[in-house]
């Protein structure tokens, strides 16, 4: 695994911590505690990436400004007024352009207007854009070790994604097929669509955002090219002059090395038969085996090794498919025991 996939994956670890911090903290309005620790979140994990991943990045200067974000965060607390509050976020977001600066090598002491509108403009392409380049490009997805945990996670997963539009499907024909059943579902599963909903899009959109923004803070923007081999130089180089001597030495020294050459017997034909022989054989002693019949379709004994591993179930996916589909069937039977033998008072 490479560095860029480690500092991948621990950014989006943060990122999503702090998505859903976010979705805790910042949920409640008007602001004032939960957005000082959002920013004295945002920036511990900050400095904890830079520290394990770009250590060079974290200068006085770097870290005054962290402080800095912190010290505007701890004003939510202070006063309770509208336009204090939109300073304090104009004056982060400002601080957050200029942290971006170091990352391209610019030097926060002798920059100008220009480097602060950019790093500003930057950080806020970065964090809408980065994370399509951080879950596409940065994390080598398959240069991740894969053990046995993991691979039995996506199954689970895979099996769930398949069975839900089953149990969906027969769970809506059940509750249409009775009334009491249809009030124990509903009972069970008594929340607000619209309030998962939300939690889940407020979560998603803060850990998209601190992705996109911790990848342009701390990853490196240029990938650096190792070439290992040499390079070729255009210009041919001198010829090396083999040393003179006389036709006569060459000749003598030439036939002497080719005698004194051992003969190399290891590709020998078979039976030590000379060429001709070789080719005089007949072929079908030597030929090669006939090519097996077709095999037969037996509907008992399918063979799916043809197929694409997407398009088949292994033995995680089937359990967790035929099991949940055989819980729902058998919720609804159970629930049916009672008319089966009469009514509940006679089962009593």
């Amino acid at each position: 695994m490479s560095e860029r996939t480690r500092t991948g994956l621990e950014i989006l670890q943060a990122a999503l911590l702090i998505g859903i911090l976010g979705n805790v903290l910042l949920r409640q309005t008007p602001w004032g505690l939960n957005a000082f620790l959002f920013a004295t979140v945002f920036t511990a994990a900050m400095i904890m990436l830079a520290t394990r991943r770009r250590p060079e990045l974290l200068t006085l200067r770097t870290i005054s400004l962290q402080g800095a974000m912190v010290f505007f965060g701890a004003m939510f607390i202070i006063r309770d007024s509208i336009e204090l509050h939109v300073y304090d976020t104009v004056a982060i977001l400002i601080i957050m352009g200029v942290l971006v600066l170091p990352n391209f090598g610019v030097n926060t002491r002798f920059a100008g207007a220009f480097h602060y509108v950019a790093g500003f403009l930057w950080s806020g392409i970065s964090s809408a854009l980065a994370p399509f380049v951080l879950l596409g490009s940065d994390i080598e997805w398959k240069s991740m070790p894969g053990n046995r945990l993991s691979q039995n996670i996506f199954s689970v997963l895979r099996g769930l994604a398949i069975a839900l539009p089953l149990v969906l499907v027969f769970g809506a024909l059940f509750m249409a097929a009775d009334a009491a059943y249809e009030g124990m579902i509903n009972r069970a599963i008594n929340f607000e669509l619209d309030t998962v909903i939300s939690h889940v899009m407020l979560t998603s959109l803060f850990a998209w955002l601190t992705a996109g923004y911790f990848r342009g803070t701390l990853v490196e923007p240029f990938r650096t090219a190792v070439f290992n081999e040499p390079a070729v130089s255009p210009i041919p180089k001198e010829s090396v002059e083999m040393p003179k001597g006389t036709a006569r030495e060459t000749e003598a020294s030439y036939v002497d090395n080719f005698t004194a050459e051992t003969a190399d017997t290891s590709n020998t034909l078979p039976d030590n038969a000379t060429i001709i022989e070789h080719i005089n054989r007949s072929d079908p002693p030597n030929s090669a085996e006939p090519a097996a019949a077709p095999k037969k379709r037996d509907w008992q004994n399918f063979d799916n090794s043809k197929f694409p591993s997407v398009f088949t179930l292994g033995t995680v996916e089937t359990i967790v498919i035929l099991g949940l589909v055989d819980l729902l069937f058998l919720s609804f039977v159970v629930f049916q025991v009672p008319y089966l033998f009469g009514g509940m008072e006679l089962v009593q």
